[in-house]
């Protein structure tokens, strides 16, 4: 399936009647056709989906995002509005860890810990640096014991945590997908 076909067949079976409100921890992929960084990391991933970048929710009021967001000439883990982070996405895909709120709630303040932290243009998964994937797979293995991608692709003999495998984990629940104008976001802190 190509990327075309993904987008439309995703979009197409979306609606913003009923759609779930976002939760503390639950993970947004955007999809940024204007972002050479972003537009490699999509490139890059097996799932052939749009999608470049990802971070975690961490709150609700105000609805905020923890995220790795950089490219080969810095940048760094930091804490944002959701709005911001969905600034030039075309495409956004929720899903959901599939774990009590309770572990979602230490997910987010986990990664949370990390802010500040350089972001790593080089891909390596390695304590001083991460990238946005990395920061969300760490969260979850950190806060949770859990590896939301056990079997991780290999550049050369370094692993990396792609999008696509990110994406595919079992523990991630597919939750909505669609233009950013529709995702919903509650104004007040919920489950």
């Amino acid at each position: 399936m190509d990327r075309r076909s993904f987008v439309v067949g995703t979009l197409a079976g979306s609606t913003s009647a009923g759609q779930p409100d976002l939760q503390v921890g639950d993970v947004l992929f955007g999809a940024y056709p204007h972002s050479p960084w972003a537009s490699l990391a999509a490139a890059f991933s097996l799932d052939r989906a749009p999608f470049g970048h990802v971070g975690l929710v961490a709150g609700l009021a105000p609805a905020q995002i923890v995220d790795a967001n950089g490219d080969p000439t810095g940048g760094a883990v930091a804490l944002r509005p959701i709005a911001e982070f969905l600034q030039g996405a075309q495409w956004v895909e929720v899903r959901r860890l599939r774990r009590s709120f309770v572990d979602r709630q230490r997910v987010a303040r986990t990664a949370q810990a990390w802010i500040g932290a350089p972001f790593d243009s080089r891909i390596l998964l390695d304590d001083d640096r991460l990238y946005c994937t990395e920061l969300v797979w760490k969260a979850v293995k950190v806060a949770c014991g859990l590896d939301l991608v056990p079997e991780k692709r290999r550049i050369g003999l370094r692993p990396v945590i792609d999008i696509g495998s990110l994406r595919a984990s079992r523990e991630l629940e597919f939750i909505w997908a669609g233009e950013p104008a529709r995702l919903h976001i509650p104004r007040r802190a919920g489950r």
